[in-house]
């Protein structure tokens, strides 16, 4: 036995995959996300010009910041297959 594997899983967690998003009034580019159904993801979201609010209403995820009129028709699309 080696020292200081004693109980360790031979099986680690995946690493999560980077999801980079930028928003822009009033889009987020990709606008278009396609995941696989158990691998982690991290968004790392960045914004062009103004502070941006998020919202994945399926994952009752939200975070509100009013960013102008056109804030309400920001949207994309997150496939999980």
């Amino acid at each position: 036995m080696i020292a200081g594997t004693a109980g360790v899983s031979s099986s680690a967690e995946p690493k999560p995959k980077v999801i980079k998003i930028l928003a822009r009034r009033f889009t987020y580019t990709p606008n278009k996300i396609t995941l696989k159904k158990g691998v982690p993801v991290v968004f790392e979201l960045q914004t062009a010009d103004v502070l941006m609010g998020f919202s994945i209403p399926d994952f009752q995820t939200r975070a509100d910041i009013f960013c102008g009129s056109g804030h309400e028709t920001m949207n994309g699309t997150l496939v999980v297959e």
